[in-house]
């Protein structure tokens, strides 16, 4: 007898029996429905499981690239910096286009280009000289971007009820090319970002005792973008 014979042989052999005994009977159906309940939970299952979307995944770092390549905004600056043992503070409204800053406080309007700050008198500019100013608009989105890049994330806080979170970044000064630091202070980075942008930045600067420190007199820079 060939093989495929004798398959349908015992096949046909153990339907009979099954359909002749009550108790085998009994078992075959309640299979069967083990087998056909077990495949719609499946199926259930299957269809409700969503992959989580990439665009969720990486929206971190879309949102990190997207403020690297941020050039042309409006933003309000907040400068704190010391002056004779005491703590002062700059206001400033402005806009970044391309590689030209313009910004201005309650009286006087500047513009800041090829590092170089301009007062602007009666449309006409005058070169002026003030290291604060220039080292604090120089926090520039693409200058802050290599900075995070190599800082580590010291802390992650998510509102949910305005869906903001904030990052805090933190890194030692003398990993920072260009700097002379003889003391060792870290750089606070602290940004605020809804789903699609980093709307605020703030800098700040600490020593190892996690106590608030100027560096080259400057406090700390507080950057709200208005529209990017």
């Amino acid at each position: 007898m060939k093989k495929d014979d004798k398959k349908k042989t015992n096949i046909t052999s153990l339907i009979k029996l099954i359909k002749s005994n009550k108790r085998y009977r009994a078992l075959f159906t309640l299979g069967l429905y083990f087998i056909f309940f077990a495949f719609v939970i499946a199926s259930f299952s299957s269809n409700n499981y969503q992959t989580p979307s990439p665009a969720l995944e990486e929206e971190a770092i879309d949102i990190l690239e997207q403020y690297k390549s941020l050039s042309n905004y409006d933003f309000e600056y907040q400068i704190t910096y010391s002056e004779k043992d005491e703590f002062l503070t700059y206001n400033f409204n402005g806009k970044s286009i391309n590689e030209t800053i313009e910004f201005s406080d309650e009286n006087n309007q500047y513009l800041i280009k090829n590092d170089l700050l301009y007062q602007i008198i009666e449309d006409t500019k005058e070169e002026i000289d003030n290291k604060i100013i220039v080292a604090s608009m120089g926090f520039t989105p693409s200058y802050l971007y290599d900075i995070i890049k190599r800082s580590n994330l010291e802390s992650r806080t998510e509102n949910y009820n305005d869906k903001r979170l904030t990052k805090q970044y933190v890194i030692n000064l003398q990993e920072l090319v260009g700097l002379e630091v003889h003391d060792q202070i870290k750089m606070l980075i602290l940004t605020t970002e809804n789903e699609e942008n980093i709307e605020e930045v703030i800098i700040s600067f600490e020593d190892l005792n996690s106590n608030k420190v100027a560096f080259n007199d400057l406090q700390e820079v507080k950057i709200k973008y208005l529209s990017n």
